[in-house]
């Protein structure tokens, strides 16, 4: 199993990911977000990964309005993100996450899937020119069960599934982590980590929440999932990230 941490988008990248290599980290969730993506050179970036030896996956903003009824702005996000697939392939990543957009104002649930649906195929087709695994990952409701992804991801078997274990226990009586193992099972190729008290996605380190990631990761174990974790887990002071990581490794350890 290997164990990553987001870069903090507010600071320079080359700087995130020689703190998180020196933090013994295995790879960074490299996340771009808007006001604070742009100007980065590709270059700089992909001499830091090679120092380091750091390995990068590929993190997208969800808050970009990819299904704003108006075309012109879902036009000019589409635009966005395959600014972001041709950075990702300049830095030699190989897996990129988009989140389903919740941002679909005035649209009934039916729309609000399908305008997903075409988001989704359409940045797979890019990524897919460039070599890039797309994956998607799960979200709140409506796009926070197997039985939704179902429907999403409808007709395109090569998109993956990016799981948030955080997002699985927020509202619901539901054992998501066990229901999504079931019916994706394989086509599960990385996890978010973090705690939070079941009703808001408080991204806390890990064993401060209400969430049992001892059986979290027994699931796994049934499973057979060994890949990749990342700890999304913000606070300003990054000993609680690394107190999640410690804590991460002696329940990997027991379990595995």
């Amino acid at each position: 199993m290997k164990i990553g941490a987001v870069n903090n988008f507010t600071n320079d990248i080359c700087d995130e990911i020689e703190l998180i290599s020196s933090e013994g980290f295995d790879f960074v969730d490299l996340t771009l977000e808007p006001l604070f993506s742009s100007n980065i050179d590709s270059r700089q970036v992909s001499e830091a990964l090679k120092r380091t030896g750091l390995g990068v996956i590929g993190h997208t903003s969800p808050f970009i309005p990819v299904i704003f009824p108006l075309e012109s702005i879902r036009e000019a996000s589409m635009s966005e993100f395959f600014s972001y697939i041709d950075f990702f392939h300049e830095i030699g990543v190989d897996l990129m996450n988009v989140h389903p957009s919740l941002n679909g104002s005035l649209m009934s649930e039916n729309d609000i899937f399908e305008k997903n649906r075409v988001f989704i195929s359409r940045v797979n087709d890019v990524c897919r020119k460039k070599g890039i695994t797309l994956m998607v990952e799960s979200v709140t409701k409506p796009f926070n069960t197997p039985e939704s992804f179902e429907r999403l991801l409808k007709g395109m078997d090569d998109v993956k599934l990016h799981l948030d274990v955080g997002h699985c226990h927020l509202n619901t009586d539901r054992d998501l982590v066990e229901e999504f193992f079931s019916v994706f099972g394989e086509r599960i190729v990385h996890l978010h980590f973090s705690d939070n008290f079941l009703n808001q996605d408080n991204h806390l380190p890990l064993g401060s929440g209400m969430i049992d990631w001892k059986d979290t990761v027994r699931k796994l174990k049934k499973y057979s999932y060994e890949r990749t974790i990342t700890l999304e887990v913000f606070s300003k002071d990054r000993r609680y990230l690394l107190h999640s990581k410690k804590y991460l490794e002696e329940i990997l350890q027991e379990v595995y």
